[in-house]
């Protein structure tokens, strides 16, 4: 959250494959620290982001035991290079971290929206 901007994590998607439901409870903590390292990396750039008119953001994650990636973007569009950048930064450390307690393969979307701060 800025003074003018807030980022918020709206919705959460998990893609299985051939895996156990219960590995759910388990990614619920990798989510929100992706999510945390994502919008954190994001919010120096609410006000540019908005201006530009990338208020819903997507982030999907891919991790399986020789890759790990991640991807970035709004209406179709991969995100400029320099937030990328800022993202990759945030959010490796934290995908290499959460893969010790994940179950994988695993992939999972977080959508992102940008909203105004109503002034009281």
């Amino acid at each position: 959250k800025t003074e003018e901007k807030t980022v918020k994590c709206t919705e959460v998607f998990y893609f299985l494959k051939d895996q156990d439901i219960s590995i759910l409870s388990s990614s619920y903590q990798f989510a929100k620290e992706i999510a945390v390292a994502c919008s954190a990396a994001l919010c120096p750039h609410l006000r540019t982001l908005k201006s530009n008119r990338m208020n819903k953001i997507g982030l999907r994650v891919s991790i399986d035991t020789d890759m790990v990636e991640f991807q970035a973007g709004c209406e179709g569009q991969l995100l400029p290079q320099h937030y990328l950048n800022d993202l990759d930064s945030a959010l490796i450390p934290v995908i290499h971290g959460g893969t010790s307690n994940s179950s994988l393969p695993l992939e999972i979307e977080l959508a992102f929206f940008i909203l105004e701060n109503l002034s009281e």
